[in-house]
């Protein structure tokens, strides 16, 4: 735990455009994009979602699966799922990019 701490810890980052950069500022939560435990450490965190609906979950990418004998209660259900899914995130300070969420719909036969 010492260690993980120590990771995250006492971290600075800057914005750079061409050959343009920003001041250093702090970085108080998060972990860094890119690194191996980034997502390792993403998982530990939202496992206890992934127990509660049909959740995929890789990174910080979160893929939920629902199907149905119809379109509209598969879509019902999907939107229920992300529902529960988003305000578990939220409550949990994660940050859901809602301009980024997608919905797919496959029909089978």
């Amino acid at each position: 735990m010492e260690l993980l701490e120590a990771w995250l810890q006492n971290r600075a980052a800057f914005v750079e455009v061409s050959a343009d950069r920003s001041m250093l500022y702090d970085v108080k939560i998060g972990t860094v994009q890119g690194s191996i435990l980034g997502p390792v450490l993403f998982s530990l965190f939202v496992s206890p979602i992934l127990g509660t609906t049909n959740i995929i979950a890789y990174a910080d990418d979160t893929y939920t699966i629902t199907s149905s004998k119809t379109k509209e209660n598969a879509s019902a259900e999907l939107g229920k799922a992300l529902t529960m899914i988003s305000q578990w995130f939220k409550s949990s300070g994660l940050k859901v990019n809602e301009g980024k969420t997608e919905t797919n719909t496959i029909a089978t036969q």
